[in-house]
């Protein structure tokens, strides 16, 4: 069913299918442990359980939970539907991308790149801080600038150089940079 919707050149919907197989999932695991001898448990938590925490994890959606709190106005079962979800959505970034991610990817649609392919976030601080940054006064001439690009000592033409902008040079007071 979820893949039928997916698939469809219609707008049919994917939050449904993949709710309703999160469902089942989750009463299937509810019905064996009531059967092996859980008596105190109700399937039909485990169902609502499952299809958030199914959900979660496929959409990539954490708004899960309040959707499912919002259907059933079962508010008892928070703590584990907060749990579930969690633990769906970041069990699935582990894995893969979010369903919608991929079908945008998979379609060639515009979409953000993955945060985790900058190259910044690879680089030790010691490549992007320097022990004595250049510093530029807010107020400032010409000559104070070539000035400043002297001391800079980049002679890598590094283009995440940063020069820091100060209220005066002695105080070194940060304003920005």
């Amino acid at each position: 069913l979820a893949a039928l919707a997916i698939n469809l050149p219609i707008p049919c919907g994917l939050f449904t299918p993949v709710f309703a197989v999160g469902a089942a999932i989750g009463r299937f695991l509810g019905e064996i442990l009531h059967d092996l001898g859980a008596q105190d448990i109700t399937p039909g938590g485990y169902a609502l359980v499952g299809a958030a925490s199914f959900t979660a994890g496929a959409t990539g959606t954490v708004s899960t939970a309040v959707i499912v709190f919002e259907l059933t106005n079962q508010l008892s079962y928070m703590l584990p539907v907060l749990l579930s979800v969690l633990i769906g959505h970041a069990s699935a970034r582990q894995v893969s991308l979010s369903i919608y991610e991929s079908l945008a990817r998979a379609k060639n649609l515009p979409n953000f790149p993955h945060i985790t392919k900058q190259t910044s976030y690879s680089m030790p601080v010691t490549h992007v801080m320097h022990p004595v940054a250049p510093c530029i006064p807010r107020f400032v001439t010409r000559e104070g600038v070539e000035a400043a690009l002297l001391r800079a000592d980049n002679s890598t033409l590094d283009p995440n150089y940063l020069f820091a902008i100060v209220d005066n040079l002695q105080d070194k007071f940060f304003l920005a940079s």
